[in-house]
């Protein structure tokens, strides 16, 4: 679905450009949201066609394939931004090495949300944390789902189970939980994969019953596009995301994404099926991987304005370049020895399906 890749392509340079600094497009957290709900929808498709395929899941084949998928890229940039760091930023070395192993380890969400470490210029990684727990616990929890029998037991479930995580995020604020942990945890942070699952389990089952609903649905699209590009370029104040403002973001993915999906050949999917959208977006995992800490490596604070500009420019001249080079020698590879997996030649279609943010 290359107008998923057109849809990467523009969150992550949403992320990079809010990491660079670039004063109009200050909203990178919400690309952030839209990977998480484009993975709870890639990989809930993916379960559901295995399952219809072979009549179960495989956990271990599901894990595989996320290995291969995920590990390999992540482990070369960790071993090669540590001694970088050392050698360029030898004060920020502390910082750089705790968010390499909580990278590795999967648990940078739950640092951050803590509050023990921001770790430093590898602080983004605390999406591929929250996306790992979802992971490891999405596959049982649906694999017990799809026994109740029936399709529609099956959405109904996962509707409700969709309720109660954007119940507890709501409660969140009631309570008095911090913006800190609301922000990073992945307990917090459901509500915007399981809203991609959502739309995993409705959409293959889903027909319009008339024109008139699929001109309603055209609309909430426009809205929700609207809605998403000015929270991305924040004019005015955002979005409060503790006060559902996380559940309007995900909503009006889930629309985006849905209606992408069923129409592909609609003007909006044309234009994300654009070359250059479906290059970046199929790299989106390379380019998320590196940019923050090539940021890091030539950041210049404290020089005079030229400099810093030029030291951010190469650093993302640099993001595209090492990360196509990673897509093609490192992440390729990989997913190529995991295609063996069960079900893999549903993801081999789009190899950076369900990719983290």
């Amino acid at each position: 679905m290359p107008q998923l890749d057109g849809v990467r392509a523009l969150a992550v340079l949403s992320v990079v450009a809010s990491h660079a600094q670039v004063r109009q497009l200050a909203g990178g957290g919400i690309g952030v949201d839209i990977f998480f709900v484009l993975s709870g929808f890639l990989i809930t498709s993916l379960l559901i066609r295995e399952k219809q395929a072979s009549g179960t899941i495989s956990f271990s084949a599901f894990y595989k394939r996320r290995a291969a998928r995920l590990l390999p890229a992540l482990v070369i940039v960790s071993l090669v931004s540590a001694p970088l760091f050392a050698i360029v930023r030898p004060y920020k070395t502390d910082a750089i090495l705790i968010g390499v192993g909580t990278a590795l380890l999967y648990i940078s969400s739950w640092i951050r949300a803590l509050g023990i470490s921001s770790l430093g210029w590898f602080g983004h990684t605390w999406s591929l944390s929250v996306e790992e727990v979802f992971y490891a616990l999405w596959p049982i929890l649906f694999s017990r789902i799809v026994r109740l029998g029936s399709q529609r037991r099956v959405r109904a479930v996962v509707v409700l189970v969709f309720v109660i995580a954007v119940t507890y995020r709501l409660s969140l604020t009631g309570f008095g939980v911090s913006g800190n942990w609301q922000y990073n945890a992945p307990d917090a942070r459901a509500e915007q994969l399981l809203a991609g699952c959502v739309v995993g389990v409705i959409l293959p089952y889903f027909k319009p019953p008339s024109r008139w609903v699929i001109n309603a649905w055209r609309l909430l699209v426009s809205v929700s596009c609207v809605f998403l590009l000015i929270e991305v370029i924040r004019p005015n104040e955002p979005i409060n995301i503790y006060q559902g403002g996380s559940t309007v973001i995900a909503a009006s993915a889930s629309l985006v994404i849905a209606f992408l999906v069923s129409y592909p050949s609609c003007v909006l999917a044309t234009c994300l099926k654009w070359r250059l959208f479906v290059w970046v977006g199929q790299r989106s995992y390379g380019i998320y991987l590196w940019h923050l800490p090539l940021l890091g490596l030539f950041d210049l604070r404290g020089w005079p304005l030229r400099d810093r500009v030029l030291g951010c420019a190469v650093a993302l001249m640099l993001t595209p370049l090492i990360a196509a080079l990673s897509y093609r020698y490192i992440e390729l590879p990989f997913l190529r020895r995991g295609k063996s997996s069960r079900a893999d030649v549903h993801e081999s279609k789009s190899p950076a399906s369900s990719l983290p943010a």
